[in-house]
């Protein structure tokens, strides 16, 4: 399991960077904008990923609760980080609230899929291990 999640981390990674090499072809005005909202997606996306990656497999309550407090988490960090671009006012607004939006609903794409396939291999471990 600790290797799938590196894997999911660094695939995680893979994509913010793939994003920063597509923000480098944006207009100049906007490139760190949108490579700031890339890179605060990942700081909010990556442990909301190994957090749930650890209580995958505890009671309900325990991975529930981790689910929607990493969703509030999520929410509350984005709206702070567009408050304060918007309050620095040294970036353009727009660029990195899109960037951050995009990267972070692409990046809950990954995790579902790296935290499916986790619970795959968990419940066929299992099931083996019960057969046998």
């Amino acid at each position: 399991m600790t290797r799938l999640r590196a894997a999911g981390l660094l695939t995680l990674a893979a994509a913010t960077a793939a994003g920063a090499v597509a923000a480098a072809y944006l207009p100049a005005g906007i490139q760190v904008s949108a490579a700031a909202g890339l890179g605060v997606a990942f700081l909010l996306a990556a442990p909301g990923y190994l957090a749930l990656s650890a209580t995958l497999h505890k009671t309900d309550k325990a991975f529930y609760g981790t689910f929607v407090g990493g969703i509030l988490f999520r929410l509350a960090a984005a709206t702070g980080a567009i408050l304060v671009v918007h309050r620095a006012g040294r970036w353009v607004l727009a660029p990195f609230a899109v960037a951050l939006a995009v990267s972070l609903a692409v990046l809950s794409f990954v995790e579902a899929y790296f935290l499916t396939r986790q619970n795959r291999l968990w419940t066929s471990s299992k099931r083996l291990n019960t057969t046998s």
